[in-house]
């Protein structure tokens, strides 16, 4: 099995948070937490996809249902509320 650079998730994640905060510069108004949350678990489920093991689509299907379990607690908390 080949190994990631566990870099580039980091990469993707900077670039991706420098572009909403000039957009919000230039709009002149801040994301709301939840999107801002959204933004802080991407580069958590990037890092996830290249540190497990195995075939991209058993990785794939590893985080994305520790991602939904972890967006229905979270909903369910929220609601809770």
């Amino acid at each position: 099995m080949e190994t990631a650079d566990p870099r580039w998730p980091l990469k993707l994640w900077v670039s991706m948070v420098a572009g909403i905060v000039i957009l919000a510069i230039i709009r002149g108004e801040l994301p709301g937490i939840g999107f801002l949350l959204g933004i802080a678990l991407v580069p958590v489920y990037f890092l996830a996809l290249t540190s497990l093991d195995g075939p991209i689509e058993e990785r794939t299907a590893r985080v994305g249902a520790i991602v939904v379990s972890v967006v229905l607690v979270g909903a369910a908390l929220w609601l809770a509320l």
